[in-house]
């Protein structure tokens, strides 16, 4: 069964502004994102990076992790997360536990993922533990491009974290594969969005999917961060992502 491969970012922001995502009689403050404990700042990370239970995770690629990485953080490129038997698509349930217990972190762990800026693979991975079941994932807003231009320390140094069995209930819910999509084809409650550029968009897409370009998330900063709740929630309503309706993000 062939797997949709999600734009990270759009995914992330879904689950952040949709309080439907996983209780649709939530409600979400106008004045703030529905799960604020799912994104985090460079300051929360100075200060709570090292606490018992939370694991920082550094999803860029072996070779940059190396170079200088935010102290404390381990490396875990979000590539290796990939089916190898399907390039894109998502490894499966055996292999990420398996990485993920290589570097000690148990699902009882706060994973805190980052990449270098405007969260494109952390959200991938994001994604992939949120498929996996593991409990408690957040990204750092800005990533390692804002920890940086704020001068904050970096190291060289490699976490080495004993390693443990990790074991989990995956919830495949949240993959939204082809059968899932043909169902909702053309469904009123159901949205297709397409995170592509226009040139990708145009070329071709999902019959009735509806386009908002990954970019538009995130200020135009020298430094980018996703931009506020208030426009966030305007800017997807407007083409109407609402948070009474099922999203398949691609």
């Amino acid at each position: 069964m062939l797997r949709l491969r999600p734009r990270p970012s759009s995914l992330l922001l879904l689950v952040l502004l949709s309080p439907a995502a996983e209780a649709a009689a939530q409600d979400a403050s106008e004045d703030g994102f529905a799960h604020p404990e799912l994104l985090v700042s460079t300051a929360w990370i100075a200060e709570h990076g090292g606490d018992p239970g939370v694991v920082v995770v550094d999803v860029r690629e072996v070779r940059v992790h190396e170079a200088g990485h935010v102290p404390g953080a381990v490396g875990l490129p979000s590539a290796a997360t990939y089916d190898p038997k399907t390039p894109g698509g998502i490894g499966s349930h055996e292999q990420i536990a398996g990485l993920l217990g290589a570097r000690g972190i148990t699902p009882a762990n706060h994973v805190v993922l980052y990449d270098e800026g405007r969260s494109i693979w952390a959200a991938r991975v994001f994604w992939t533990l949120e498929v996996l079941g593991h409990a408690r994932v957040s990204v750092l807003d800005g990533g390692f491009a804002k920890w940086t231009a704020e001068k904050r320390p970096t190291t060289t140094d490699v976490v080495q974290r004993a390693p443990v069995e990790y074991a989990s209930t995956a919830r495949p819910e949240r993959l939204s594969t082809t059968d899932r999509v043909l169902e909702d084809v053309g469904v009123a409650q159901a949205v297709l969005l397409d995170a592509r550029s226009q040139r990708e968009y145009e070329a071709g897409r999902i019959p009735g999917a509806v386009r908002i370009e990954w970019t538009e998330s995130y200020t135009t900063d020298e430094v980018p961060v996703f931009r506020s709740p208030a426009e966030l929630r305007k800017l997807y309503a407007d083409r109407g992502v609402t948070p009474d309706k099922r999203v398949h993000a691609y």
